[in-house]
């Protein structure tokens, strides 16, 4: 079940007149009238209400039971430490007929959990740059809050409110001061996003962060793949599969997952909280870099094949234009005007046929490694005949991608080139 703040957010809320504490009418503490209730939790209940005195619509949350008082306070100190504009504002803590209660900002929009919902009725993938639009502010969320000694501790969809263009944070209750983490902290979280070391009781103090991280990490892989990696059909096996299970590549669900991204995830789902990436403003900031290189790669591509054998260029020319709509290639058998064309106006990928008759195809691809680094394209080398010593040579002059002219020729070089377009790392098919 959600947990009860995640619904003061959002709009029609279950009609419900009596729940928890208060009941609907009630004028709680002479200052706030409950209009009606917005969610119902595991800890907590939320309701609307109406600010007597300053005439607006404020959010209360009230524990189920008294022994969950506690809980609500460490969320409201929690909130009060930080002040970001991803995390609710606390208007008023109190208690009213011996109920803890907290007053905070009434918020409208919808949760992470719903999106997902929505996502997976439709049977579609979030795409790529909405991926990173949410995981950039809940990263900075997460930055925000370790920098106060804050740790969220349980990170998942039904917990990310997404208002318009602000994306939110909510329910701390779960928070422990980094001054008090100890093992002996009860191992408290949701299943399929708590860390493996929360579940073996060997969390260490300072590392309150990372556990945050590793659940940040299982809500990228969710996000980009509708799933969680470590789902299973019982709550023992999953479990388990935190500690036990081998880290799943997100690009084997979803291909065009550039590779910086699919590498975060890999790193934020490390068992060793050490391995983890150091922090989330570290992470925060390789998320914009993905960003960026995202933007760029919303451009259009020139290619630039040059190939003595007219029919290859045309053959690469119709496949990859085919394949990517962005890319537009050129198709030469004249080495000497390409790299003469190159210098003047170069094209961000240059493909270059190794065994041409009348020109060598390795001193084709160092005078296109030669220009300056601005103007140097990416150099991909083919070849029908290239031996492994061809091979070691261009990789030490800095051709990182080869591929050969047998069968999957075309398929192999539009694998190169969506690697290229998303950043990924050299791809090699030798």
């Amino acid at each position: 079940m959600q947990d009860a703040s995640t619904f003061s957010a959002l709009g029609p809320p279950t009609p419900r007149h009596e729940v928890g504490p208060f009941s609907v009418g009630q004028v709680v503490a002479g200052a706030y009238e409950i209009t009606r209730v917005l969610g119902v939790g595991g800890m907590g209940v939320v309701y609307e209400a109406r600010d007597l005195a300053l005439l607006r619509r404020v959010a209360i949350k009230a524990p189920i039971f008294s022994a969950y008082a506690p809980a609500l306070h460490r969320e409201a100190q929690a909130l009060a430490m930080i002040r970001h504009h991803a995390f609710v504002t606390v208007h008023h803590v109190g208690s009213y007929d011996g109920t803890a209660f907290m007053v905070m900002e009434r918020l409208y929009g919808e949760s992470l959990e719903e999106r997902l919902d929505d996502a997976r009725t439709r049977n579609r993938m979030l795409p790529l740059t909405e991926v990173l639009d949410l995981l950039i502010p809940i990263t900075d969320a997460l930055t925000a809050a370790h920098a106060v000694g804050i740790a969220q501790r349980d990170l998942k969809p039904a917990n990310v409110l997404i208002c318009g263009e602000r994306v939110v944070l909510i329910d701390l209750g779960l928070f422990v001061p980094e001054v008090l983490v100890d093992p002996e902290n009860d191992a408290a979280g949701s299943p399929e996003y708590i860390a493996p070391e929360v579940l073996l009781r060997t969390v260490e103090r300072g590392q309150g962060p990372l556990i945050d991280l590793y659940s940040l990490g299982i809500l990228a892989f969710e996000l980009l793949t509708n799933t969680t990696p470590y789902a299973a059909d019982s709550l023992g096996r999953t479990l388990a599969n935190h500690v036990g299970a081998p880290i799943p590549d997100v690009r084997i669900l979803r291909t065009d997952v550039p590779g910086e991204l699919a590498g975060l995830v890999n790193e934020l789902l490390a068992k060793e909280p050490r391995s983890r990436p150091a922090s989330a403003e570290a992470v925060l900031w390789q998320l914009k870099d993905v960003r960026h290189a995202g933007i760029r790669r919303t451009k259009h591509m020139r290619v630039l094949a040059i190939d003595d054998e007219p029919h290859v260029g045309l053959a690469l020319k119709a496949s990859l234009e085919s394949a990517f709509p962005q890319v537009h290639v050129e198709a030469t058998t004249d080495p000497a005007r390409a790299i003469s064309a190159a210098m003047g106006s170069p094209p961000d990928v240059v493909l270059v046929d190794l065994n041409m008759p009348r020109h060598n195809g390795i001193e084709v691809c160092m005078s296109l490694l030669a220009l300056p680094e601005e103007r140097r394209p990416v150099v991909v080398a083919m070849s029908a005949q290239a031996t492994p010593a061809d091979i070691a040579v261009l990789h030490a002059l800095g051709v990182r991608h080869f591929v050969p002219k047998d069968d999957e020729f075309v398929r192999a070089m539009s694998d190169v080139i969506r690697d290229v377009r998303n950043g990924g790392p050299p791809s090699s098919s030798e």
